[in-house]
Parts: structure tokens; C-alpha cells; sequence
């Protein structure tokens, strides 16, 4: 599943289908969170950075093109101390 691109999320009203705005209204009062769907972008890409996924993996789940990847991260990926510790630690490890 791609979750970017251009595909239309936001439902086909003429056909009946719920559309992803009202789904994502939802699960958020459901859930008691407070965030903008587009967060989830942000969420993915750190999760899959500190979860030490291919590099190569990224932009093609994110839709990015390979001349934006570089950029994108810096902009998505928010990487966390713990995740700068464990590297570190690795390192140190290996040398």
C-alpha cells in the first residue's frame, strides 16, 4: 500500500463510498488523539528510519520521486535520541 501519490482517498460520493475524511474523524474521537491525518506521514517515516528499514524501501512507500527522496526524509523523518543512542551504541560495538 502506497501512502502517497495521487490517488484520490477522499471518496466517491456518487457511488456510496465513505470517504476517508469522515473515517479519519472517527477513529480519532474514537482513539481520544488529537493530530491532522497528515501527521501520519511524519509517523510512518520515523517509525520506518528507527525500525533501520532500506533506505531504497522509504520513497517507494511514500510515493517520493528518487530526486525528492533525500529532502523528504529530512523533512518526515524526525529521529529521536533513543534511536541516536542505539546507533551510536552500534558503532562503538563494531569498532
Amino acid at each position: 500500500m502506497r501512502v502517497g501519490g495521487t490517488r484520490k482517498l477522499w471518496g466517491d460520493f456518487t457511488h456510496g463510498e465513505p470517504d476517508l475524511l469522515t473515517a479519519w474523524t472517527t477513529a480519532r474521537t474514537t482513539a481520544g488523539v488529537s493530530c491532522r491525518f497528515h501527521d501520519l506521514r511524519h509517523t510512518v517515516v520515523t517509525r520506518l528510519l528507527e525500525s533501520v528499514q532500506p533506505f531504497g524501501v522509504i520513497p517507494d512507500i511514500m510515493g517520493w520521486s528518487p530526486g525528492t527522496t533525500v529532502r523528504m526524509i529530512k523533512r518526515y523523518g524526525h529521529i529521536g535520541s533513543v534511536a541516536r543512542r542505539t546507533a551510536m551504541a552500534a558503532l562503538e560495538a563494531a569498532g
